[in-house]
């Protein structure tokens, strides 16, 4: 898949296909597995104070504690080419908030071919 990762930073060309793997660790360090019942978001805005989410997608947790956002073509495709905010947010099944990845930046890159 064709995101490439610099920290929190995320790069890639607009309209192709990629998938974001997140984990989590407590406050004391230790891996923290998302559980069933939780639900974890990865949203992109123009900026950060931007009320309108352009891409908002439910992450798929995994047996390995992981949760997973494949994002497809139609995903960026219209998008101009820029830099976007994003983060990552856990809803606990007790209803608890909280921001796995602070705003952190999706770079978008212009395609050359088209297929």
């Amino acid at each position: 898949m064709s995101i490439l990762v610099e920290g929190t930073r995320l790069r890639m060309v607009r309209g192709d296909s990629g998938r974001i793997t997140v984990s989590c660790t407590g406050a004391d360090g230790a891996p923290r597995p998302f559980e069933a019942g939780e639900t974890v978001v990865f949203t992109v805005k123009r900026s950060y104070t931007d009320l309108e989410a352009l891409v908002e997608k439910e992450m798929a947790l995994q047996e390995t504690g992981e949760a997973v956002a494949d994002l497809l073509p139609e995903d960026t495709a219209a998008l101009p080419v820029r830099s976007y905010a994003y983060d990552v947010r856990l809803r606990t099944a007790a209803g608890e908030v909280h921001t796995v990845v602070p705003r952190s930046e999706l770079v978008l890159e212009e395609e050359i071919g088209h297929v």
